[in-house]
């Protein structure tokens, strides 16, 4: 081993410690000034020794680019290894291996996060809290929701359509200007034990049976049927003038406070 008196240099490819001591003679690290090992493609080679050990800085360097810390696998002389390196840095950091707990801590520069609106942080995750009121919009063009896959509210399946299924079908949907059953004659508005209160309909309304067959419609002090007769099972409670058109059937009788005639046009009896 070569040593001129400002840099500890070696003046062969590999330099290489085959005694069976532990340490690196004291008497060749004692000099003032730093010990440099040269050499583009020279390397240090221990072999029989358990570890290197420094009471001090161990310092890798290598001009412009970072120098790799490689340790290899436990195969003798294996070719895999872990690469230990470092991009461009704003700061110094400080990796601690381990901490406390056997993990490895980057101590000196540690992103801090709190819990937001809606979230809880726990030691390692965020979760969502069971009941959120803070969330003002959910969008997505795939969005189902519900309590399973048979009873949700499909917004992905067909563009600006809302789906409601219950039971695995879907019963209603919502689209521009619609309320409608997703299936023809597919589901009733209440039931016999279950109804509706009141029924509001604007100026001009419609009621139409069965695509066309017969409708109500709606005018200003009036409902025009069209498209059918009108069967009562039961009498006419109400009295009435009938103002226009032809009806006949079977006779009213006078002891129901009719005439006894059979038919009834334009105001006059038949």
């Amino acid at each position: 081993m070569a040593q001129n008196p400002n840099t500890f240099g070696f003046q062969t490819t590999n330099v290489i410690d085959t005694d069976t001591n532990t340490n690196i003679a004291n008497t060749n690290l004692t000099q003032d000034a730093a010990r440099i090992l040269t050499g583009g493609s020279n390397k240090l080679t221990f072999t029989g020794q358990s570890e290197v050990e420094t009471n001090s800085v161990f310092s890798f360097k290598n001009g412009s680019s970072a120098p790799d810390i490689r340790i290899y696998e436990a195969s003798g002389s294996g070719t895999n290894y872990v690469k230990l390196t470092v991009g461009a840095l704003a700061a110094n950091r400080t990796l601690t291996i381990p901490d406390a707990t056997g993990t490895i801590a980057l101590t000196s520069y540690v992103n801090s996060y709190t819990a937001g609106d809606g979230i809880t942080l726990n030691t390692l995750e965020f979760d969502l809290d069971a009941a959120l009121t803070t969330v003002t919009t959910i969008t997505n063009a795939a969005l189902k929701m519900g309590r399973d896959t048979q009873n949700l509210i499909d917004f992905a399946t067909t563009d600006n359509e809302i789906i409601f299924r219950a039971n695995n079908v879907n019963e209603v949907k919502v689209a521009e200007n619609l309320f409608a059953p997703v299936t023809s004659d597919g589901a009733a508005i209440g039931s016999g034990s279950l109804m509706w209160s009141d029924l509001f309909l604007a100026s001009a309304s419609v009621i139409n049976f069965n695509n066309g067959d017969v409708t109500l419609t709606h005018s200003s002090n009036a409902l025009t049927m069209a498209g059918g007769a009108m069967t009562f099972s039961g009498g006419i409670a109400d009295s009435g003038t009938i103002s226009a058109g032809t009806w006949s059937g079977t006779a009213i009788g006078v002891d129901k406070g009719g005439t006894g005639q059979t038919s009834y046009t334009n105001g006059h009896c038949k």
